[in-house]
């Protein structure tokens, strides 16, 4: 009985273990699309400012520096979407994974 107790005990701390992890990746998923949503807002805005800035640096209205300014921000934001999609990409791997994890813990009871 004792022997059952601390298997029950063991496969139980093991299957809530993999169940928190896969709720972390999904809170993960989700805070990446709520901030990948906010970016491509900025990213939409920012490039029509630097299609305005252009139209303005046409009759002399906007600095070379603010354009330059405007268009590294711009860099900037492209390269948060990128890092954003890269997490995204890396913690749908480890999704899989822990997925396999249950399965092999239903099959194997490791």
């Amino acid at each position: 009985l004792e022997t059952y107790r601390s298997l029950s005990f063991d496969y139980d701390k093991q299957y809530k273990l993999l169940k928190n992890q896969l709720k972390l990746c999904d809170l993960i998923t989700k805070t990446n699309k709520r901030e990948l949503q906010n970016l491509q807002q900025q990213l939409s805005t920012t490039e029509d400012l630097v299609y305005k800035q252009e139209k303005e640096y046409d009759i002399n209205q906007t600095s070379l520096y603010e354009m330059l300014n405007t268009r590294f921000d711009l860099f900037k934001i492209e390269k948060a979407i990128t890092d954003i999609k890269v997490s995204e990409a890396k913690n749908k791997i480890k999704q899989l994974q822990l997925y396999g994890g249950v399965l092999l813990f239903f099959i194997d009871g490791e």
